[in-house]
């Protein structure tokens, strides 16, 4: 370490090493920005990408047919578990249960990874 930061020291009645801190300022500094990297790496491991991945959001009818499965299950992003991008499509759309309507207008949310936005790329392309 730096001896700026800590000092050892070695007591000859006992076998312990004891740190002694030689400046409070740069300890504490030291200590906080320990301490951000851990909450922002954590946060990063937790939310997996999605915090920083911009979303935009389509509107869309129901169709006759249709249920939350079948329509989470068409934009459904890489690597996201079905269950909670339904979640999440009933929470922006202030569904509290699981029933749609022929003709009702939903929100969906779209993220750059999602199936109907690589399927268009492709149909795109291709043309």
């Amino acid at each position: 370490m730096n001896n700026n930061i800590i000092r050892l020291r070695l007591d000859n009645n006992s076998k312990r090493t004891r740190l002694k801190i030689k400046s409070k300022l740069r300890f504490c500094i030291f200590s906080t920005l320990v301490i951000a990297l851990l909450v922002f790496a954590v946060s990063l491991l937790i939310m997996d990408g999605k915090a920083m991945t911009p979303v935009n959001y389509k509107n869309i009818y129901v169709y006759q047919g249709d249920t939350l499965w079948s329509i989470a299950s068409r934009y459904l992003p890489k690597g996201t578990d079905l269950r909670s991008f339904i979640l999440e499509i009933k929470t922006v759309n202030d569904i509290d249960k699981a029933l749609i309507y022929t003709g009702q207008e939903l929100i969906i949310p779209i993220y750059p990874d999602s199936k109907e936005l690589a399927e268009s790329k492709t149909i795109a392309s291709i043309e």
